[in-house]
């Protein structure tokens, strides 16, 4: 499940990208990851228009003041863990990421991926 933008207050618009771990119950903050597999940042704004088609999220419109009519591709991975690049950032996180220290490949995994 992904949240895309939205309002924090009665005139601010976000474009916060959030991805729940259904496993681990945990919403993870692509923004906050600091993470730039992501593509094109977002416009702020709210009642976007989002499709997914392969490996592509596209967002399109929105209202953030003003209508919008841009479109942006987001590349989301399949486990939100892998948006944090380094040992710290994964393992400092709220959520329940573990960082997996396996040369050349060493990479930020759910705990319930890091098992297998």
């Amino acid at each position: 499940m992904v949240a895309l933008g939205g309002r924090t207050a009665q005139r601010d618009f976000t474009s916060d990208v959030l991805i729940y771990q259904l496993t681990c119950n945990t919403w993870v903050s692509a923004q906050a990851a600091g993470s730039a597999v992501l593509g094109d940042e977002m416009s702020p704004a709210i009642g976007h228009a989002v499709a997914r088609l392969g490996d592509g999220v596209y967002v399109s419109g929105g209202y953030g003041g003003l209508l919008s009519g841009r479109m942006v591709r987001l590349s989301l991975p399949g486990d939100p863990c892998l948006l944090y690049t380094g040992p710290d950032a994964c393992n400092s996180s709220n959520s329940s990421c573990v960082w997996v220290q396996a040369d050349p490949d060493s990479a930020c995994l759910s705990t319930a991926h890091s098992h297998r």
